[in-house]
């Protein structure tokens, strides 16, 4: 286990999180992650002409320190849609 710190942009108007970033701390040395960061953007999204504060980009960054492996991870958040079912129940 290692802990974490990080940063959080907060949006002035609508006090919503738009940004948030993290960076692994005081990783053991005999762990085989010797750096690991992230960040995930938050941004207005519309589904079903409501508009919510949800992911749209995300990048992690870890490094395998013994092989030196650099490992980056993007992600990205698109055509949000609305999911809906209808449920009747017969007690026939």
């Amino acid at each position: 286990m290692t802990a974490y710190r990080g940063r959080c942009w907060i949006d002035p108007v609508s006090y919503q999180v738009v940004r948030l970033e993290d960076k692994a701390i005081d990783i053991p040395e005999d762990f085989p992650v010797t750096r690991s960061e992230g960040s995930t953007d938050y941004d207005l999204a519309d589904i079903a002409g409501v508009k919510y504060w949800l992911p749209v980009r995300a990048e992690i960054l870890m490094v395998e320190g013994g092989t030196k492996i650099h490992t980056r991870n993007v992600i990205e958040f698109k055509r949000y849609r609305k999911f809906e079912a209808e449920v009747k129940i017969s007690t026939d």
